[in-house]
């Protein structure tokens, strides 16, 4: 993966603010990985816990295999910001590839599926996004089993459709990271308005198939006011922050209330509508070819032509840097064929929920010495 001595086509990218609890399941997940070329940047994000300190302890770190910057500013878009400059100026990155700290990659080969993604779009990419699991909802059954159903048609949209790129688990051309980051003065978010940014543009996005599992935490926050959740409230998204996620603990069962049998219907039909928008149909919208749009009624049966109709008209990309995005999801959420859409991706919900197995998942283990790492496949029940 080395071009020009240390200069590289891709680096991978990890905000990191107090996840010390977190952090050695992704480093055991990073040191199973096959492209053991890419580099690896972490950004201390003003972490008041050990975070840093167990970081500079790896011996990867050690001999500059993966590199830890300080940034004091508090804040996942300063922390991508700063590393985005960096790997761009220091390492040659066209592509920054970003993994979330209290998450990990379930497939030993995600970072090198990310690396041939980008290579394939041939200096056209406009993102690579993967399927995600939600994890640490032991405690919560009721809302682990209907957020299984509603992974399980997630997953299906992602894989045969098509979908944004969660910031949690994406990778972005550096050119448009920078840009946008500069420009934009709005926090939520972030991924949906890159990948939306990259379709206006002309650029493709591509699928690494490999699943990378993050945390419920912001699951849990979501789920905390079901009626709020999704476009009906956007203060509610802008009153979480990356402090008081932090501090959720799951383990605790006065933390992660679970749902009520009665809010399963209202927990699907939360979801479906937020899929149809954010992932289907607000993507098919700013998509230039047109060809999202196609897989849609290819897919799920369902004609996204009259809202790109009605509302591609007068339709700018700089409602993407603004507050304008939030009004824009709403008048998608509220048309008739993204409702169409959320009832179908809602039935489908329902039939999951009531045939899948339970899914266990258990973290990476360390390698024991002298393991090869291409030989070890991460417990999955």
């Amino acid at each position: 993966m080395r071009v020009n001595g240390n200069r590289t086509p891709l680096a991978v990218v990890i905000p990191v603010h107090n996840e010390e609890r977190r952090l050695p399941r992704l480093i055991d997940s990073l040191r199973a990985q096959t492209a053991v070329d890419v580099p690896v940047v972490f950004v201390d994000n003003g972490s008041t816990d050990a975070s840093g300190a167990l970081i500079r302890a790896c011996p990867e770190a050690a001999s500059g295999r993966w590199i830890c910057l300080e940034e004091t500013r508090v804040g996942k878009a300063t922390a991508m910001a700063t590393a985005t400059a960096y790997c761009s100026a220091e390492l040659g990155a066209r592509y920054v590839c970003f993994l979330d700290a209290d998450s990990y990659c379930l497939d030993e080969g995600w970072i090198e599926a990310s690396v041939s993604a980008a290579a394939a779009a041939d200096g056209a990419l406009g993102y690579v996004y993967s399927p995600l699991i939600y994890a640490g909802l032991e405690r919560t059954p009721v809302f682990a089993g209907a957020n299984r159903a509603c992974e399980a048609v997630l997953h299906r949209v992602v894989r045969t459709a098509v979908s944004f790129a969660p910031a949690c688990a994406a990778t972005y051309p550096a050119d448009l990271l920078l840009r946008f980051l500069r420009d934009a003065n709005s926090a939520t978010e972030q991924g949906l308005r890159l990948s939306l940014l990259a379709l206006w543009e002309g650029r493709f996005p591509r699928l690494n198939p490999g699943v990378v599992v993050t945390s419920g935490r912001r699951l849990v926050l979501n789920g905390r006011d079901l009626r709020r959740w999704c476009f009906y409230d956007r203060e509610f998204y802008r009153q979480k922050d990356i402090n008081r996620t932090a501090k959720l603990d799951l383990e605790s069962p006065t933390e992660a209330p679970d749902l009520e049998l009665s809010e399963v219907g209202l927990f699907f039909e939360r979801q479906a509508l937020k899929i149809a928008t954010r992932n289907l149909a607000c993507p098919a919208l700013f998509d230039s070819t047109g060809a999202i749009a196609v897989r849609v009624v290819a897919v799920f049966a369902v004609d996204l032509g009259p809202l790109i109709a009605a509302l591609r008209p007068g339709l700018e990309a700089t409602c993407l840097f603004g507050p304008g995005l939030d009004e824009l999801l709403q008048r998608i959420a509220r048309f008739p064929a993204t409702m169409a859409l959320a009832r179908h991706l809602e039935a489908l919900m329902r039939e999951e929920y009531g045939s899948a197995p339970p899914v266990v998942l258990s973290p990476p283990r360390t390698l024991g010495a002298g393991e090869d790492p291409k030989h070890r496949s991460p417990a999955r029940g």
